[in-house]
Formats: C-alpha cells, sequence, structure tokens
C-alpha cells in the first residue's frame, strides 16, 4: 500500500471480526491507511494477505504480524469466516489470532470497500446481523 499523509486517504468499508467473542463482529469505515487499519485490529505491525475468492473478487485479510509471538488469542469466527469464504487454504486456522480486518481488493492492489459476497458470507456463518 502506497504511504499518504492520513489526511489524503480514502475512508472505506470493511469487516472487522475481533477475536474476543464480548465484541460484535461488525461493518466499519477506516481510512485507506496502513497506520489507521493497525490502530483497527490492536496496533502491531501489519500481515497482509492477497486472496481470491471463488467469486472472482478480490481481498485483503489483515492480521496482527506478531500474533504468534505475542500470543494473540485464536480466533474462532475469523476461521468460521474463512471457511465459508473457501480460504483455509491460503490461511490456517492456527494462524488466525487476533482480530481480522477484511477489505477489498482492485486491481492496483489498492484497497476498497469489502465486497459483498464477504458480508454474505458472514451472515451465513452467523457471525453479522442483517441489518449490518
Amino acid at each position: 500500500m502506497p504511504y499518504l499523509p492520513p489526511t489524503q486517504c480514502r475512508r472505506i468499508t470493511a469487516l472487522l471480526v475481533p477475536a474476543d467473542d464480548a465484541h460484535p463482529v461488525r461493518v466499519v469505515q477506516v481510512e485507506d491507511h496502513a497506520r489507521v487499519i493497525s490502530e483497527t485490529i490492536g496496533g502491531g505491525l501489519l500481515d497482509e494477505t492477497a486472496a481470491l475468492l471463488p467469486d472472482g473478487q478480490a481481498v485483503t485479510l489483515y492480521l496482527d504480524e506478531d500474533r504468534l509471538a505475542a500470543g494473540l488469542p485464536n480466533n474462532p469466527r475469523a476461521a468460521r469466516l474463512a471457511a465459508h469464504l473457501r480460504l483455509r487454504h491460503r490461511i490456517p486456522s492456527a494462524q488466525l489470532r487476533g482480530d481480522l480486518l477484511v477489505t477489498g481488493l482492485d486491481a492496483a492492489h489498492a484497497d476498497t470497500n469489502v465486497p459483498s459476497s464477504v458480508l454474505a458470507a458472514a451472515r451465513r456463518a452467523g457471525l453479522l446481523r442483517r441489518d449490518r
């Protein structure tokens, strides 16, 4: 992701899947900036994985880069979403620790709004209410 000062960033819609069950899975608005995305998932360095969904849409999965060393908790809701998106081969469940942020990804590899197919999968998985 190219560096842009936060004042020049676009706002995008993303799906936040917290590891803590006390916090709901929700759609959030974030600025398309590494620092803001990092703060959204806890403030660590970003580990970003680009993936192509079965419907042809591209997404970026953001996790804390130091999640294993930091002992962040497993995120079974993120594993369930990955299974519904057929992405288990891209990120094994054991690596889904800490909070997960999912954005869309365009042909220029820039973050975009999370695809509606991701939101639909989250609803099918019972992670996101219909009104979100």
